[in-house]
Parts: structure tokens; C-alpha cells; sequence
């Protein structure tokens, strides 16, 4: 039999010790069946069950200088990642959105498995750093809809000013830009009013997560509660976009649709 420590091929198939080394062969068996779980285990980034298993395989009576490496090199990982999420939450508590999004999108990136602790706070991080980003722009833009509004009052007096600011919206929400686009569907949704609804229905299928998160949110805002919308909303549950899938949750859940709250509720598990 081949120890497993030494590489030794002199043991009895018999024996517990080996010949060479003097380790104890069927423990140090049991410790190497810890030891390959546990890199499984850091190959999917689950630091804290990675160490789990090297523990386990410390509390065998085999040399420990190898299993030690392992489990020092994963508790230091697990150290960092856990050190990011708290910069992270101080970051968040001192109100710097950017920056706390930053370090919770890192940590989620190489700890996956943080994301019940981390989407919270991200999720609210995101919205305030959008709606402090947007602010100013949506104010201009507000601003311009009106000077439009005027303009086409004073100057086209054959044409009505609220279509002409619709037609203003259709285009920006129309545009390649994806900043003028955002900005647009943000106002249907804060002036309340449906007539763009089909254009904020089709921004879903947009190609841009941004965007479709955006339009999600909007539906919300509109609170559309036809039956069009409501399937759109469901079918953006499924979308590979977690910002979408969470946004339109919500829209579902604020006007009242079951579906919508027992998503957030299984996100927040």
C-alpha cells in the first residue's frame, strides 16, 4: 500500500502506520477526503466552509503543516472579504453611495454566497446614489419640457403644448443615449402620465439592464395594473439581471400583486 504522506509503496495493505514515515495511513485517508472537499469548496469561493472541512482534518491524528497552510490561506481570504463588506457598511452609514456600491459589488463578485447580507444595503445604495445622480438632471429636464411647452404655446399656436412635451419625451425615450433615455422614462413616471405607457412597456425588452431595471420601476410609479403590463412585469421576474428581476418586483408588489411580494420575500431569505 502507497502512503499517502511519505509516497512510500512499502506498507502492508494491513498496517496503520507507514513503514517510512511512521504517519498514521487510514487517518491521514480520512484527512485527505477533508482536504479535497475543502478545495472544492474554495474553487466555488465558500471560504468559511472550505475552512470547515481543514478543521476537521486538524482534529485527525496526522502531520498538520499542509492542512495548516490551507486553512490559513482561507481564513485570510475570508478575513479580506469580511473586512470589504464592513468598509462597505461604514461606507454606506457615512451616506457615500458610489463608494459603498463599489465595495459591495467586489465583495458580491468574489463572495457570492454574502449576497443575503449585502443585497439589502446595496439595492438602497443604488437607488439613492440614482436618485442624488439624477436629481439635477431631471430638474433641467423638467425645465426644458416646460420651456418646450411655451415655446410651442407662443410659437405654435395650431399645435397643443402638452403633445408637443410628449412628443419631446417619445423622442428622448426613443434616443440611443442611454443617460437621455433613463432621464425620460424617469419623468413619465414622476409626471404621471400613461400616454407613453406603450414606450415604457417596449423600454423592457431593451437591451440595456439599466434601461429595462428603469422601466420596471416605472410601471411601478404609473401603477398599470392591465393585465399587459402586469404578464410584462412577471415575465422580467426571469430576467438575467438581478436590478431588473428586483425592480420589477416591486412594481408588482406596490400595486398590489402577490406574485411580486413573494419574489422580495424569497430574495430577502
Amino acid at each position: 500500500m502507497k502512503c499517502l504522506y511519505c509516497g512510500k509503496d512499502n506498507c502492508p495493505d494491513n498496517w496503520t502506520f507507514c513503514n517510512e514515515c511512521g504517519v498514521n495511513i487510514k487517518e491521514y485517508i480520512k484527512a485527505t477526503d477533508f482536504i479535497n472537499k475543502g478545495l472544492e469548496l474554495e474553487k466555488n469561493l465558500e471560504y468559511a466552509k472550505a475552512a470547515d472541512e481543514y478543521r476537521h482534518a486538524l482534529k485527525l491524528k496526522v502531520p498538520t503543516d499542509k492542512i495548516l497552510a490551507h486553512l490559513e490561506r482561507v481564513v485570510e481570504k475570508e478575513e479580506i472579504i469580511i473586512r470589504e463588506m464592513e468598509i462597505g457598511t461604514e461606507l454606506f452609514r457615512q451616506k457615500k453611495w458610489a463608494k459603498a456600491i463599489k465595495m459591495y459589488e467586489k465583495t458580491l463578485k468574489i463572495a457570492p454566497y454574502f449576497e443575503k447580507d449585502i443585497l439589502p444595503n446595496l439595492m438602497e445604495a443604488r437607488t439613492m446614489h440614482s436618485q442624488k445622480v439624477k436629481k439635477t438632471s431631471i430638474l433641467l429636464s423638467i425645465v426644458a419640457v416646460i420651456v418646450v411647452i411655451s415655446a410651442t404655446f407662443f410659437y405654435k399656436w395650431q399645435s397643443s403644448p402638452t403633445q408637443e412635451a410628449l412628443r419631446t419625451l417619445k423622442k428622448s425615450v426613443l434616443s440611443n443615449d442611454i443617460l437621455e433615455k433613463q432621464e425620460a422614462l424617469d419623468i413619465i413616471g414622476r409626471l404621471q402620465d400613461d400616454r407613453l405607457l406603450p414606450l415604457v412597456r417596449e423600454s423592457l425588452k431593451n437591451n440595456n439592464p439599466v434601461i429595462r431595471a428603469t422601466a420596471a420601476r416605472v410601471l411601478g410609479e404609473l401603477k398599470d395594473t392591465t393585465s399587459i403590463s402586469i404578464s410584462l412585469l412577471k415575465e422580467c421576474l426571469q430576467d438575467k439581471d438581478w436590478q431588473v428581476s428586483i425592480e420589477a418586483a416591486k412594481s408588482l408588489a406596490l400595486v398590489g400583486n402577490e406574485t411580486g411580494i413573494e419574489f422580495l420575500k424569497k430574495a430577502l431569505k
